[in-house]
């Protein structure tokens, strides 16, 4: 078979377009593989010999630019193309290149959307095909006429409506299709049309084939032919979306050959009616009668159900990766992984298991002492459940490690297994999840790895006791994620920035990482020192070398249980804030990768005492400021005085991570603030703040020739006892360090990134994008279709955001899990500016409340469920807080995490189970009909 591929581009001098896909005949995916089209002045275009007629191909276009090099693929999916038997000629007329993101496409054509709010099944397609009494696959083998095979990408189309296509002829043309008697003719005015159903056997491709000569019997030349798309409801025949009003044409070329044509184009516009709505839930905080001091995994289920009547699509959950590094309550944190790919154990049911009588009273018991804790007790949750796990394998092991569905999911998953399952037997044995401390096997290869996981071994069962654990939670899982499908509901799951130090994806890839370095942000309003989370920075130069091999790897495994993620912190695939090893807060760190300010840029504008602004400058003036003369005497057992009026830190207390120490020293501390009579946190405060009381830091990599402007160093006592001069010239050097000169290198860095990861699965994306923001933050994650995050608390340059103007493509929500919720925001803030949100956002002029009422927080979420945004995402305890007798009596209990505390306990709980929660019908009606009046109800 011969293929004419033909696609149009609106080239400039030196540019080609180039085709590239399967086969040897399109280069087998390779850019060095691929054919190059010729220009003409229509299209560009290309004839290709020897296709097998039957095969699928899949292609895509790129532009060469031929001065550069550089190459710039078009948008979107493979093109793909099932070739039609007893064809001889077939032209591919693809369009447009698509240059531009198209939200259908790469919005919608993703799990969420395609699999579960819009999905819908092969087997009822092609009944319904069948039952229609027309054939929607054309001729039969053999019968060797001109084809038309026209497809259209629709996602927004629901399992009760179809789509169609009416092409719109002249009256000879439509007389002839009428003595076929296989075809509709509809009368429209002064125009004839001929309407057909197409076929969903390969949703959300929309397809039909059909004679050409039964559309136009005339073909000695090319001609046009206009078409329109519609939607058409199953059961009423009304018509639901149309492309009446964009005019829509096909080029049919002169006989002896076939087209095939691809619409890509919406038929409506989806912020007219694709507009969803969802809660943010833990699973950790669920209480159901079911979970054992917890919430499971399964509790989701009952979550769904809730879902489901609250017409909502959407469940966000925060992250479920093993955590389990310290043994200690400090695991709690979601966020510190000890693998990207494993499960908590702390979610799994136990009586899913089957465990014997005798465990399964002891897990009754548990379960009853447990759940009548007002929060958490991670320690005793996990050490109760592993205890339980232990005696469970022991009993199931010879039967469990021959299961075929057991063997099925070690096979599959061994790669991240094997690994996590020795790391977590290596801790136990050296005490210490601190594989630095783990001698020899500081580091291993693939073969200690296999001997370390050989069966033979007396230690097999440790390793086999986790292999049976994340057996056993991703079964869990992967049921919660098959009945959120069968429901309409998408479950969320969050991606996070970093990983633990410890963790066992540091240890496997010690090269991918830079471990003596930590992640964190910069101070805000919440945080005066910023925040250190710990995690290592990431090596993206060596990550890239073999293609992002583990950042795919962990969207593998969170795409086989859902359907949408939010990536946290994207901001990081910017730049991220990177923090020395001896830092403790996040004040210390500067953006990576950054253009630094150079030794000689400072020269340049006669900024010479480097020193001056690198080392604390501390003076007796600011010591006697903060400590007063009365406790002056103790302050020399921290700082010495190497010449007049200029003091330094002593060498042991020179470093956050050195102070840190000091303190730990509880009794010490204690005694040596006792006899200076000053208070051990005023005291420690201060000492970190003189610690930081630069303005430049020093390159970690080039320390004597480039550097950092320290975040806000206006702030530090250093910065106002410099002369007026060197104050303006380190100003317009900050401006133009935060603000500039790195734009340019941030949106690259972030184009190289984010669309590998958006490409590594098919799950929505969204991004938490709060922050420090660069500016080019929206314009690349508009072009990638990205869904951003709009909190109405936190707009980017004024006092509150203005739902009614949020853009499609984001997120309206009121919080997240690190903060407070709409009730204890409203109580929190001062009362001049809670009375400023309700004269200008809530329009009203009497006196705000200083409680907010039931009455307050349903008008908030309406505001936001009434706003723009493709998804309105709603923490739960804010849905609570619309009703009187189920809200929380206390409204900072409602809060999940405190960013400004980085050893906050995470162990937030509902104070109603799932149970009580689906007995609140008023309730869920109420959210119902809201959603319902928003137009954001789930498609049936």
């Amino acid at each position: 078979m011969k293929l004419i591929f033909r696609v149009q581009f609106a080239s400039v001098p030196g540019q080609d377009v180039f085709i590239s896909g399967s086969g040897d005949q399109l280069g087998n995916h390779r850019a060095d593989g691929s054919k190059k089209l010729r220009y003409t002045p229509t299209a560009w275009e290309i004839e290709l010999d020897d296709f097998a007629m039957g095969t699928t191909l899949q292609y895509r276009y790129f532009v060469k630019d031929g001065t550069t090099g550089k190459i710039s693929w078009e948008r979107g999916k493979p093109r793909t193309l099932i070739l039609p038997k007893d064809v001889q000629v077939l032209v591919c007329d693809d369009g447009p290149f698509r240059q531009e993101p198209n939200v259908e496409e790469e919005v919608f054509h993703t799990t969420a959307f395609r699999d579960v709010i819009y999905g819908r099944h092969v087997a009822a397609a092609s009944q319904n095909d069948a039952t229609d009494g027309k054939s929607k696959r054309g001729p039969a083998p053999g019968s060797g006429r001109d084809l038309l095979l026209f497809q259209t990408l629709q996602v927004r189309v629901c399992p009760s409506e179809e789509v169609y296509i009416r092409f719109f002829v002249d009256r000879s043309d439509a007389a002839t299709a009428a003595a076929s008697n296989i075809r509709k003719i509809v009368e429209d005015g002064t125009e004839k049309s001929i309407e057909q159903r197409l076929s969903a056997d390969r949703f959300p491709l929309w397809s039909l084939v059909m004679p050409l000569d039964e559309l136009l019997p005339d073909r000695n030349q090319e001609q046009m032919l206009k078409y329109e798309l519609f939607v058409r409801n199953s059961a009423n025949g009304s018509t639901t979306a149309s492309s009446k009003d964009d005019q829509r044409h096909l080029r049919i070329p002169p006989k002896d050959v076939s087209v095939h044509y691809t619409d890509y184009r919406a038929i409506d516009d989806p912020e007219k009616s694709a507009r969803f709505a969802g809660f943010a839930i833990p699973v950790f905080s669920i209480l159901s009668e079911n979970s054992c001091g917890v919430g499971e995994l399964l509790d989701l289920e009952q979550m769904i159900d809730l879902a489901v009547q609250m017409k909502m699509s959407l469940i966000q959950l925060l992250p479920l990766n093993d955590t389990s590094v310290t043994g200690t309550w400090r695991d709690s944190y979601p966020y510190s992984c000890l693998s990207v790919h494993a499960l908590h154990p702390l979610y799994l049911n136990l009586d899913e298991l089957n465990p014997p009588s005798e465990i399964s009273r002891e897990i009754k018991e548990a379960r009853t002492r447990l759940n009548q804790l007002e929060a958490i007790d991670y320690e005793a949750v996990m050490n109760t459940k592993m205890a339980i796990l232990r005696r469970m394998y022991a009993n199931d092991k010879q039967r469990i490690l021959r299961d075929p569905a057991f063997l099925k999911f070690f096979n599959e998953n061994q790669e991240w297994l094997v690994p996590y399952a020795a790391s977590r037997f290596l801790a136990k044995v050296n005490g210490t999840a601190n594989f630095d401390q783990w001698g020899a096997r500081r580091r291993v290869t693939v073969a200690d790895l296999e001997g370390l996981a050989s069966p033979d071994t007396f230690f097999f069962d440790e390793l086999a006791l986790h292999y049976y654990i994340q057996f056993h939670l991703y079964r869990q899982l992967a049921r919660v994620g098959a009945y959120a499908a069968k429901h309409r509901v998408i479950l969320k799951g969050d991606l996070p920035i970093g990983v633990h130090r410890f963790s066992v994806d540091a240890w496997m890839n010690q090269d991918q990482f830079y471990l003596d370095r930590q992640t964190g942000a910069p101070p805000d309003q919440f945080a005066e020192f910023g925040q250190n989370w710990g995690f290592p920075t990431y090596n993206w130069e060596r990550m890239a070398l073999d293609g992002y091999r583990w950042w795919r790897g962990r969207l593998r495994s969170m795409e086989k249980v859902f359907h949408a993620y939010r990536i946290d912190h994207i901001l990081g695939f910017f730049r991220i804030w990177e923090i020395p090893g001896e830092a403790m807060s996040g004040l210390s760190g500067r953006f990576r990768p950054v253009n630094p300010i150079r030794r000689s840029e400072l020269e340049s504008r006669g900024i010479w005492d480097i020193e001056r602004l690198c080392e604390p400058y501390i003076s007796e003036t600011q010591l006697r400021r903060v400590f007063g003369d009365q406790k002056w005497s103790f302050v020399r057992d921290f700082f010495f005085e190497p010449w007049y009026n200029r003091y330094r830190f002593r060498p042991k207390y020179s470093t956050e991570a050195r102070l840190e120490a000091f303190f730990a020293k509880e009794e010490e501390v204690s005694k040596f603030c006792a006899q200076s009579g000053i208070d051990a946190e005023y005291l420690k405060l201060e000492l970190f703040r003189f610690v930081n009381n630069v303005i430049l830091l020093r390159d970690l990599d080039e320390p004597d020739d480039a550097f950092h402007p320290r975040i806000e160093f206006w702030r530090a006592p250093t910065y106002w006892e410099l002369n007026g001069d060197w104050q303006h010239k380190l100003r317009q050097l900050y401006d133009d360090y935060f603000f500039r000169r790195q734009e340019v290198l941030w949106r690259d860095k972030a184009m190289e990134k984010l669309p590998m990861l958006k490409a590594a699965s098919d799950m929505l994306v969204c991004g938490e994008d709060l922050g420090m923001l660069p500016s080019c933050v929206f314009e690349v994650l508009g072009s990638l279709c990205i869904i951003g995050l709009r909190v109405q608390r936190m707009p980017e340059n004024a006092e509150f955001g203005d739902c009614s103007k949020y853009p499609y493509l984001t997120v309206a929500t009121p919080g997240s899990h690190d903060t407070s919720t709409l009730r204890g925001w409203w109580e929190e803030i001062p009362s001049e500016k809670r009375q400023r949100f309700w004269k200008n956002v809530m329009k009203r002029e009497d006196e705000a409340p200083s409680e907010c009422t039931p009455e307050t927080v349903e008008w908030m979420i309406r505001d936001h469920l009434h706003a723009p945004s493709i998804l309105a995402i709603f923490p739960l305890q804010d849905l609570l807080g619309m009703d009187a007798k189920l809200r929380r009596p206390v409204a900072s209990e409602e809060q999940i995490n405190v960013p400004a505390n980085p050893n906050h306990y995470w162990r937030f709980r509902l104070h109603l189970s799932t149970g009580k929660l689906a007995q609140s019908q008023k309730w869920l009606q109420k959210i119902a009909s809201m959603v319902t009046e928003s137009n954001r109800q789930r498609p049936q």
